[in-house]
């Protein structure tokens, strides 16, 4: 049997002695205390299901296959191809070409006059891999494929190119073949344009406008109009936790951000609603927020 230390001890009556009879007594419970051991352990094929937690002892599971169900074990690999990798965090002053290890980083392009960004081949990233992209004030960036890659933009799904200037944000993913796609953030959205599309989330003649001075998280505010009004905060983790926005009080999104790395809110608020963004744990920054109204 096993000491509760993990050593199996040998039942009473072992080790036999040579040219002794070993009795029936000490034989079977020598061969029932071996298989109530072994039942104990862990079999590699599956056939054992562990009843405890198991310690590892800051030791690693190693050659994970990749998690497909909620209660799986997720591979490191895993969570980098889908930007979820806080060490990851690279900065960008000079016109570059991207290699693959960008994929799953947050790049923060610093540079106070324009550069090209090239993006890595789509097709050298795991399918799913995300980049998310923040510009600093007052810079200008172009975002450019590589080879004969397109990237899917809101304005095109076989653009070549698309231009990021001050605190716009982006998230691109690879499709893991010919095509990035930007599926978040805000760009060029820092001026007031008019909105003029009645089939559209805002309604006529509302703006997409920069409101971040005068929005702060952890702040409640009140859509005293009489048109909803559609809401996009870019926010970044300067230590990893939890950030929500909330409705009229009630919870209706949240999102878990590592440290370092940057994240979208969009939300429709109603007339006569207040709206919010509050911090569960850790800590944010404010990095943009525009609506339209």
């Amino acid at each position: 049997m096993f000491n509760g230390a993990g050593v199996f001890l040998t039942p009473q009556g072992n080790p036999v002695v040579t040219g002794t009879v070993i009795s029936s007594t000490t034989q079977n419970n020598t061969i029932t205390d071996l298989s109530n051991g072994l039942t104990n352990c862990i079999t590699k094929d599956g056939q054992s299901t562990p009843t405890n937690n198991i310690p590892l002892g800051n030791n690693k599971l190693t050659g994970l296959a990749n998690a497909t169900n909620p209660q799986d074990a997720v591979a490191l690999s895993q969570l980098v191809a889908r930007g979820i990798n806080a060490a990851s965090t690279i900065a960008v002053a000079v016109s570059s070409t991207w290699p693959s290890t960008y994929g799953g980083a947050s790049v923060y392009i610093n540079s106070p006059t324009a550069t090209t960004q090239v993006l890595p081949l789509a097709a050298s990233v795991p399918a799913g891999s995300r980049i998310s992209i923040l510009i600093a004030a007052n810079g200008i960036a172009t975002i450019q494929r590589q080879g004969t890659d397109t990237i899917s933009t809101p304005a095109s799904s076989t653009a070549t190119s698309f231009s990021m200037s001050g605190f716009d944000t982006a998230t691109l993913e690879s499709n893991g073949g010919t095509n990035w796609y930007v599926i978040s953030g805000e760009l060029q959205q820092n001026s007031s344009v008019t909105y003029n599309n009645t089939a559209g989330v805002g309604g006529t003649n509302q703006a997409i406008t920069n409101v971040t001075g005068s929005r702060g998280i952890g702040t409640t505010y009140s859509n005293t109009t009489t048109k909803p009004i559609f809401v996009s905060v870019s926010f970044s983790a300067t230590s990893s936790g939890l950030i929500t926005y909330q409705l009229n009080s009630a919870q209706c999104g949240v999102k878990s951000v590592p440290n370092g790395s940057f994240d979208t809110f969009t939300f429709l608020v109603p007339p006569g609603a207040n709206y919010n963004l509050t911090i569960s744990t850790g800590t944010f920054a404010l990095n943009i927020w525009t609506e339209i109204r």
